[in-house]
This record gives structure tokens, C-alpha cells and sequence, in this order.
């Protein structure tokens, strides 16, 4: 059984469903002009290697061979067409670069290349996930890139354009595409409804819209699932299937936070948790309705709940909510750091005398709002009640190695090449002396495990880590008193980085 994504597959200009996408292509359409390489960058599931087969099929269709004044839509039916559909062409090479990274899958792509087009005029190289390239790769592609053959086309696909080097992004057509609006999901979800003959009532339409946060491809995974089991699909059978069915909105939780009942808050995180909700949708909800509450403290739209709690109050819960959903992805238990957002926030609701800050905001909290509200007053603008010691965790430092070891001794390794230099509120400042290990250690799921143990040993309730690049490392006489000699320590750090990141 094919699925629908690919069933449904745009497979002309006129049907792609990303409208800036398909202005640009109309555009090559009707000039017949087009660029030697291409860079599709944007979110996954929006249309950048269904445009670039598309494109494929325009340049060799039969019927634009010869064409010499602007190209017509590709007619589907000819030969080369037909191949680009099954995927058989040889004149499409896609080359997924998250597997074949290396130097010498570009060498090999670029001896390829000398080549003419075994059918059809041009060939036309399809390059996903282009940003997974190493370095020497990326010089080896620059190369060809400078000076392309006429018959050669390159699309370079990504969905983090900002790990490409400038040369290669100057080098290129750069494409945008851009997470699709609810607008543009309904309308190529509605193909597949007309397609599959079912039938889907505007809010259930629109519902299964919102909650696929502009990716065309998860839309049609959610509809394909629900298709399975039913023709008619409701509006409930789609929450159901999206994890959020009946009693598992934000709502409550959103009013046990806010009114500082932390019983309430924690016992209704449990009763999602058992109903198996999908947190990442339920936290998207949940910052949306945070947001239409901030938009009306500034005079923007309408919301007239909880107009109890302040503008600083709402902005600090967003911060702390934002942040708990990032955590989330790689903790060992699920809906913990949303347990630790909620009961931090109740427990400045509860006590007046309870001191914290609100990170994202620089303005003085003491001052009177854009809108004239002052500040609640929980809101302070003096640092977080916790002060972490930093006597206590340089003191602690050797214990902390240890308790990590168990978890992850390459970790506990690469930390040996790293020193507590300051501590700032409940920020720990970590001086680092390699580049190569400060990026891996900035790593989220490394990170997480630091503070964990750092909450555990120090008995504190919130630690946040930043690494600085430190100018030297330390002589060995300035470490003597670790016991721990250089020599060794960079022999352990060499052995930590080759387990975690290959010899």
C-alpha cells in the first residue's frame, strides 16, 4: 500500500502546495531560464524534494528539450517523466548526505559528474540533508559548485542552512520554504479527502491543520492513520488520534499553575501522563493560549481569562514553559521538567516573599509597565533566591566526576578537561580549553545530565550550565592538587572522544 504522502505527491508545478513555492517555479516556467545549483532550505515535510524532482521532470521532459522560449508544465507521460516518477531515471541522482557524508562520497559523485546524461538533456543532483557534509566534503563539493558542467544541476536540500558555509550558500539559487499555513495543509489535505472519498467536516479539517505545525507530510500521516479505521472522521476522532482526545486541553493545568495550587498542577500532569498524551502538542497548545493572555494585556485581540496574573508574570510562565518542552525531548522521565516549571511558578504564587527573575525580560521589573500595569508582587528584579556557592562546587568538583562516572564515564572524561570558574545566580560557568570538546559538552543531552547531578549532590533546585572557551589550560602544578596528571587526563579525553564520536 502506498502511502498517502507519497500518493499524493505533487507532481506538477500548479499543484505544490507552498505558495511563494510555487510563484518561484511559475517564474522558471515562464522565463525558461534556471540557475546550475539550488539551495531548498526549510522545515521537514514542507515540499523540498518533491520540487526538485518536479524540477527534474520540467528540465527533461520531452516536450522542453527543445524549447527555447520559457518551458511548459512536464507532460507526466513521456519517458524521461515517467522515470523521475518511479524513480528510475538515470538522469536524477539523490544522494542522502546524513549516510554518505564523506569525502569521498562527494569524489565519487564528482567523477560521476564528468559524465553526459545518459537520457535525457541535463542531470540533475538532488542532495538531502546537504548540511550533514563534513568539512572536507564541503571543500570537495565548493570545487564542482565553482564550475559545474553545462549538463549538471544541483539541489541542495536542508533543513539547517545556518550549518552550510558561505561559499556553498553563495554559490547557489537559495529557496525558502517556509512551514506552511493552516490555509496551505487544508488545501492539500483536501486532495487526499476528494482522492480517498472520505469524509471530514471543516473543524475536524481544520483541527488536524493546527496541530501539524506547517508540515504537509505529518498531516497526511495523521489523516492515513485515521483513514485506516473510519470514512467519516470527526473533529474528536482527530484529538483522539493526535493524543489530546476529551479533558486533555491545558486548560486545567493552566488554572492550577496560575492560582499556585501545586497538588492540583502535579496531579493533573499525572492523569495526562497516564492518558498518554502527546506533551510537545499538549505544550504548544498550552504556550498559544499563553500567548492570546499577553496579547491581551497589550491592548492585542481578546482573552478575558485569567486577567489576574500580570503581563511579567505571563512572560516569565511562557520562558519556563518554552524551556521545559525543549528539556522534555531527552529526559529520562517525560513530563518532569514540566512538573519542575510548574511547581517553581507555584511556589512564587504562593509566597509573596519568594524572589525570582524572569531571564528573557532586561527592563526594570520595578518600573511601570508598557501598558500601566505594575507588577505582581512575586515579581522581583533582584537575581533568583538561588545562589549557588561557588567554594561549594569547587570544593565538590572530584565528587561530582564520580557521580557522573556511573551515567557516562566518556562524559566524566571530557569533563576532566574542563574547571568551575565562577558561579552567577543559579548559573555554573565552566572553562573549557579545546573548542572541539566545548561543542560536544554544549550537546543538550550532556548537559542535562551535568545539572541533574549537580541538583543531587549540591541539594540545590535549579542549576543552569554555560561553558566559556578558556584562553590556556592550566599547568599540571595548578592541578597537583587533583591527583591527576595531564598526561593521563589527555589520554582519557582522546579515549572519551573516540567512544562517543569514533575513532
Amino acid at each position: 500500500m502506498i502511502s498517502f504522502y507519497r500518493k499524493y505527491r505533487p507532481q506538477k508545478v500548479k499543484e505544490l502546495d507552498l505558495t511563494q513555492v510555487r510563484e518561484f517555479m511559475e517564474g522558471v516556467l515562464v522565463s525558461g531560464k534556471f540557475s546550475h545549483a539550488y539551495l531548498f532550505s526549510g522545515p521537514k515535510g514542507t515540499g523540498k524534494t518533491s520540487a526538485a524532482r518536479i524540477l527534474a521532470k520540467t528540465l527533461n521532459c520531452k516536450i522542453n528539450i527543445k524549447s527555447k522560449k520559457g518551458f511548459n508544465e512536464a507532460c507526466g507521460k513521456c519517458v524521461s517523466c515517467i522515470g523521475v516518477v518511479k524513480g528510475s531515471s538515470m538522469s536524477v541522482v539523490e544522494m542522502d548526505a546524513a549516510s554518505n557524508r564523506g569525502i569521498d562520497d562527494i569524489r565519487s559523485l564528482r567523477e560521476k559528474i564528468g559524465m553526459a546524461p545518459v537520457e535525457g538533456k541535463y542531470t540533475i543532483y538532488i542532495v538531502d540533508e546537504v548540511h550533514m557534509l563534513t568539512a572536507e566534503a564541503f571543500n570537495a563539493l565548493l570545487k564542482t559548485l565553482e564550475e559545474p558542467p553545462e549538463h549538471a544541476v544541483f539541489v541542495l536540500c536542508t533543513t539547517e542552512p545556518g550549518k552550510l558555509p558561505g561559499t556553498i550558500i553563495s554559490r547557489c539559487t537559495r529557496l525558502n520554504f517556509s512551514k506552511a499555513s493552516e490555509k496551505e495543509v487544508e488545501r492539500s489535505l483536501k486532495k487526499v479527502i476528494k482522492g480517498e472519498s472520505l469524509k471530514m467536516d471543516s473543524e475536524a479539517l481544520k483541527s488536524l491543520a493546527q496541530s501539524v505545525d506547517g508540515s504537509f507530510r505529518d498531516g497526511m500521516k495523521v489523516l492515513e492513520q485515521l483513514a485506516q479505521v473510519r470514512r467519516k472522521i470527526t473533529v474528536d476522532q482527530v484529538k483522539e488520534e493526535l493524543g489530546r482526545g476529551k479533558g486533555s486541553e491545558p486548560d486545567e493545568l493552566l488554572k492550577f499553575v496560575v492560582t499556585g495550587d501545586i497538588k492540583k498542577a502535579i496531579a493533573e500532569i499525572d492523569r495526562l501522563s497516564e492518558q498518554g498524551v502527546d506533551w510537545q502538542r499538549f505544550i504548544k497548545e498550552l504556550l498559544e493560549q499563553l500567548r492570546g493572555v499577553l496579547r491581551a494585556k497589550v491592548g492585542v485581540g481578546e482573552d478575558e481569562e485569567k486577567q489576574d496574573i500580570s503581563r511579567l508574570e505571563i512572560e516569565w510562565l511562557i520562558d519556563l514553559m518554552s524551556k521545559s518542552a525543549l528539556e522534555m525531548k531527552s529526559a529520562l522521565i517525560t513530563e518532569l521538567p514540566l512538573e519542575m516549571a510548574a511547581m517553581e511558578f507555584c511556589l512564587a504564587r504562593q509566597n509573596s516573599s519568594v524572589e525570582y527573575s524572569i531571564p528573557s525580560i532586561k527592563k526594570d521589573k520595578t518600573k511601570t509597565n508598557d501598558v500601566g500595569e505594575q507588577p505582581s508582587k512575586v515579581v522581583s528584579s533582584k537575581k533568583l533566591a538561588v545562589d549557588i556557592s561557588f567554594q561549594m562546587i569547587k570544593e565538590g568538583w572530584n565528587d561530582l566526576l564520580l557521580s557522573i562516572k556511573p551515567h557516562n564515564h566518556s562524559l566524566e572524561a571530557l569533563l576532566k578537561a574542563t574547571r568551575p570558574v565562577k558561579c552567577e545566580g543559579e548559573w555554573v560557568v565552566l572553562e573549557v580549553y579545546y573548542k572541539f570538546h566545548k561543542e560536544r559538552l554544549e550537546q543538550e543531552r550532556y548537559r542535562k545530565i551535568i545539572e541533574q547531578e549537580m541538583q543531587k549532590m549540591f541539594s540545590l533546585p535549579i542549576v543552569r550550565l554555560r561553558y566559556e572557551l578558556g584562553a590556556k589550560r592550566p599547568s599540571v602544578k595548578e592541578k597537583a592538587h587533583e591527583n591527576v596528571t595531564a598526561k593521563v587526563e589527555d589520554e582519557e579525553i582522546v579515549k572519551a572522544a573516540e567512544e562517543i564520536f569514533g575513532a
